[in-house]
Parts: structure tokens; C-alpha cells; sequence
């Protein structure tokens, strides 16, 4: 499975070819970042199409939004039987890959398991997250580990998610921003979305997505809410759903904290909400390279977030504060500093977009991904 299919001679005569393997094209932070691919990667340089288990679900998918349907090989389904298996080797071998990149544990799995024998560079990138997320967990956390030991790379989207699974040698694909994240909203449609939510003239707005989960930690940010003076005009966007939501909605109200708070539900559109809000809070037990900050940063937000995981990869004292997980008398006291400061506020916020900029677009993120092509196949011959 780790040798190459061709000669350096040949290979370099035509563009890479790249199967990437994903369980499902369903809306998330991984699926987005290969929906970029498959739309945006240059053909003439790397040939990208993606394997799917699961089947299109026309309501809830990137499939039809980036128009990539001719992107995609083939839907396997997830009837793991002795036809499936089959079915999967025989798309892999027709298609002659260069690379295999699969995006998931499943996904890795089933590549290992059923194209022994098959020439190919195996290339996983499944580390989205972190292995704290699975300290309780160590089956999970071993299942992890053996499908790096049995493929040829491991990558993450962030450095520290890296360094959790103790993978010494794998390599870093950070998210990119599509280029629409970066365009601010006219004025007068801000205005009519904070009148329609009920926000006042002069009241400040912060806003967190994430679907309601523990490992989001709402809670501290409810907490801190509740210590932020009443002489202080504000509002708290949450958007997401969640088995946890209705706790939350609970705790709000039992803290007093309620009538500053909206609960949003699942949105579609989240840019709208960014673009009325004047900073983005960010709570989390976990992450590896939260997309919800990127965007965040991509419409202007001075960020304050829980220095877990990768997060410190993109928020610095430059654009933002970091405190410590759970601690929400630091949240609430880095809320009302930025709140107070109008100047300070529009240093961090000027400093987010600056970030998304140079380091975090689509453009950006497509040449990396054609640089580690590259070097993936290069390393293997």
C-alpha cells in the first residue's frame, strides 16, 4: 500500500491524482475543508475526488452548495458486508490513486483492512480534535494511534492536536475562510437584525456557535454573564443546538442571567450574526482549530477564548484574550475590559482580519494542500 503507483518520470508528466475518503459530505468543520478541495483544488497540479460512505442528504450537505458533484467517485454505503468491502477495494483499484487521504478513523480502517497489496500512499488526516477529548476513552485513543502507525503520514489542523496523539513526525492542513466571510454587511442590514432580535441602540453584543455539548461550556460563559455589571448594556448571541441546551436555558434563568441572553437555535447563515456582534466568546474544554473562531476573526471580532487545544495557534494578546478553561471571573473581567476600551476593541479586531489575511484563506489553505500532495508522493519514490 506504501509504494508508489508510477516513476518519478511518469508522475511528473501528469497532475497527482488524490482519492479522499470521508464517511459522509454532511455539514462540519472537516467536510468544509474538503468541500474547499474538491472545489477549489487546481486540476492541472492535483486531480481531487472524494469517496463517500453515506449517502447525499440533499437538506444538510456541502455537496450541492460548492456544486462538487462531479467531485465525488461514488457513495459506498455503510452496509459493511462482504460485497461492501469489495465494492471499496475495486472503486480504489480502478481509480489508480496516487494518494488515499482518509479522513476519519473509519475511513482508515476500512482503507487498511480491505486494499492490502494495493499501491498507494495512505495519507491520514483525522486529527481534528485532540486526544484530551478521549482521555476517558483508551479504546478509542489505541484505534487512533494504530491508524497512524499503518498509514505513511498523519495530519491535523492544528499543531497542538498533533502533539496530544503524540505524533512526532505528521504535518499541519489549517482550515481556510472563504473569501465571502471576509466582506463586512451593509450598515442598515445590521440595523434592522438587531432591532428584529430585540438588541437596543448602544447595547453591546457577544456571540458564541457551538452546538450545546459539554465539552463547549456554556456554562462558563453563562457564569460569567451573570458577573458583568447591569450598568452595562449588553446582549449574548448563542447559536447551536444540543442536548444541553435546555440545562443551559435552565441555568440562565436561575443565575438571573436570562434576559441577557438570546438562544438562537441551529442557523444557517451565522456571517449575519457575526456582523452585529462586537466580540466573539469562546469556551471549550477541547478543540484542535476552531472554524467558528476563524470566522469569527474573518468579520472583525477581537476573540476571548479558553486557552485549550490549538486555540492559542490563532489567538494571541494581539487580537484577543485567552483564559483559563472554566475560570469565569477571568471571561467576565476580559469582557468588560474590551467592552470599556473602543480603541483597544478596534486594535484586536483590526488584528483578526490581518491574521485571516496572511494566514487563512482558501487560497492559502489550496497551495498547502498542493504543497503536501507533493510532497507526499515525492517522499515516497
Amino acid at each position: 500500500m506504501s509504494n508508489n503507483t508510477a516513476t518519478i518520470e511518469q508522475v511528473a508528466k501528469r497532475p497527482l491524482r488524490v482519492l479522499h475518503v470521508m464517511s459522509s459530505l454532511g455539514r462540519g468543520g472537516r467536510e468544509r475543508q474538503l468541500a474547499y478541495i474538491l472545489k477549489y483544488s487546481d486540476p492541472s497540479v492535483v486531480i481531487s475526488k472524494a469517496l463517500v460512505f453515506r449517502p447525499k442528504d440533499p437538506d444538510n450537505s456541502y455537496i450541492d452548495e460548492y456544486d462538487i458533484n462531479d467531485k465525488i467517485l461514488g457513495y459506498m454505503g455503510n452496509q459493511y458486508g462482504v460485497r461492501w468491502w469489495k465494492k471499496y477495494r475495486k472503486a480504489i483499484r480502478d481509480w489508480k490513486p496516487d494518494i488515499v487521504w482518509t479522513w476519519g478513523y473509519v475511513e482508515a480502517a476500512a482503507t487498511i483492512l480491505a486494499c492490502p497489496g494495493l499501491k498507494f500512499i495512505h495519507v491520514v488526516g483525522s486529527i481534528r480534535g485532540t486526544a484530551d477529548q478521549h482521555r476517558h476513552s483508551p479504546y478509542i485513543l489505541l484505534r487512533n494511534k494504530l491508524s497512524f502507525k499503518l498509514s505513511n503520514y498523519t495530519l491535523g489542523n492544528s499543531r497542538y492536536g498533533l502533539k496530544s496523539f503524540n505524533v512526532k513526525n505528521g504535518y499541519v492542513l489549517y482550515n481556510g475562510i472563504d473569501e465571502d466571510f471576509l466582506q463586512l454587511a451593509p450598515e442598515e442590514e445590521k440595523v434592522k437584525l438587531r432591532a428584529s432580535l430585540g438588541i437596543k441602540k448602544g447595547e453591546y453584543t457577544c456571540i458564541f456557535i457551538g452546538n450545546f455539548r459539554p465539552v463547549k461550556d456554556h456554562a462558563t460563559i453563562i457564569r460569567a454573564i451573570q458577573r458583568i455589571p447591569k450598568s452595562i448594556p449588553f446582549k449574548m448571541l448563542f447559536i447551536g443546538d444540543g442536548p444541553t441546551k435546555a440545562d443551559m436555558e435552565n441555568l440562565a434563568k436561575s443565575l438571573h442571567a436570562d434576559d441577557r441572553i438570546i438562544f438562537l437555535g441551529r442557523e444557517m447563515n451565522v456571517k449575519k450574526y457575526l456582523s452585529i456582534s462586537d466580540i466573539y466568546i469562546h469556551s471549550s474544554q477541547s478543540e484542535g482549530l476552531s472554524n467558528s473562531i476563524l470566522e469569527a476573526m474573518a468579520q472583525d471580532l477581537p476573540v476571548i477564548a479558553s486557552d485549550t487545544g490549538g486555540t492559542s495557534e490563532i489567538v494571541s494578546e494581539d487580537n484577543g484574550r485567552l483564559y483559563s478553561y472554566q475560570d469565569s471571573e477571568a471571561l467576565s473581567n476580559a469582557i468588560i475590559e474590551l467592552l470599556a476600551d473602543e480603541q483597544l476593541r478596534e486594535r484586536k479586531s483590526k488584528a483578526s482580519k490581518l491574521i485571516i489575511k496572511n494566514n487563512f484563506t482558501i487560497d492559502i489553505m489550496i497551495g498547502n494542500y498542493e504543497k503536501l500532495a507533493k510532497r507526499f508522493a515525492n517522499d515516497k519514490r
